[in-house]
């Protein structure tokens, strides 16, 4: 738990500008539930979470960086990768984002919704948005974190997907699979060499990849879709028409700590 700083509670606050130190603290220890900030941050993770994310909150492909909570958040962490490829220790629950089974045994259940450096991975970028909005209370909040590809290998060899691409995708999540493989392992071909700086990959995987044979159920470790932080908000900009009524922006930002990008959603 970040030290509570009376200063920071009454800056970020103007509603209680008018307590003293004393009943600040008091204010705060009676209603953890209430999205204030009450102490100082290190990066741009830990002020949009402090700020944000309160109660019971669903986390996926945390690996081995989960979220930092705060307040009275606490989570529940979901992931396809039962080896645990990107790191974690622990996996609640076995599911992909774009699966249609993630969000009908999960509907409305959670306060907050979390995925950081996932949905660039998802068959269907729209499908996974759509399952976290479905997942998360209306009022809640979907933090969602993805790359800048400007500092990734990804812009060697990535293209830059239209919407349109992604609408067929949401219609059929596997429609544009071979494609993104190809795209894949041509890229791979010319210097990247099938490597990821943070996942575990086996040399049996390696090998697969080099012969241009990317092993489907580890299919999720490989950046399908990624944009900078304009293209990455445009994106989001025409979601938000594609499902009208579901979603609105409550902030937006570059996280220069990590070089990515940063947007909070609070649910219709």
């Amino acid at each position: 738990m970040t030290s509570f700083s009376a200063a920071i509670y009454r800056r970020y606050n103007l509603d209680l500008q008018h307590l003293t130190d004393a009943e600040l603290l008091q204010h705060f220890q009676a209603h953890p539930e209430e999205r204030r900030l009450h102490g100082s941050t290190a990066s741009t993770v830990e002020h949009l979470s402090m700020r944000w994310l309160r109660g019971r909150g669903l986390e996926v492909g945390a690996g081995a960086n989960p979220t930092p909570l705060y307040g009275n958040a606490h989570v529940e962490m979901a992931d396809c990768d039962e080896g645990l490829a990107f790191g974690g220790s622990r996996i609640d629950a076995k599911y992909s984002i774009d699966d249609p089974d993630f969000a009908r045994s999960k509907l409305d259940r959670f306060d907050f919704a979390v995925a950081s450096h996932v949905l660039e991975h998802a068959d269907s970028f729209l499908r996974a948005l759509d399952h976290l909005l479905l997942v998360t209370k209306s009022g809640g909040i979907v933090y969602i974190v993805v790359p800048d590809i400007n500092f990734l290998m990804d812009k060697n060899w990535l293209p830059r997907f239209e919407f349109a691409h992604h609408v067929e995708e949401y219609e059929s999540p596997l429609i544009h699979a071979d494609l993104h493989d190809q795209l894949y392992t041509n890229g791979s071909g010319a210097g990247i060499w099938h490597t990821n700086e943070i996942a575990e990959l086996t040399p049996e995987y390696r090998a697969a990849v080099a012969a241009g044979l990317i092993p489907q159920e580890q299919r999720f470790l490989h950046h399908k879709h990624n944009y900078s932080f304009n293209d990455w908000l445009d994106i989001f900009e025409r979601a938000q028409k594609f499902f009208p009524n579901r979603f609105c922006f409550v902030d937006a930002r570059y996280g220069h700590e990590r070089s990515d990008c940063h947007f909070v959603l609070e649910v219709i």
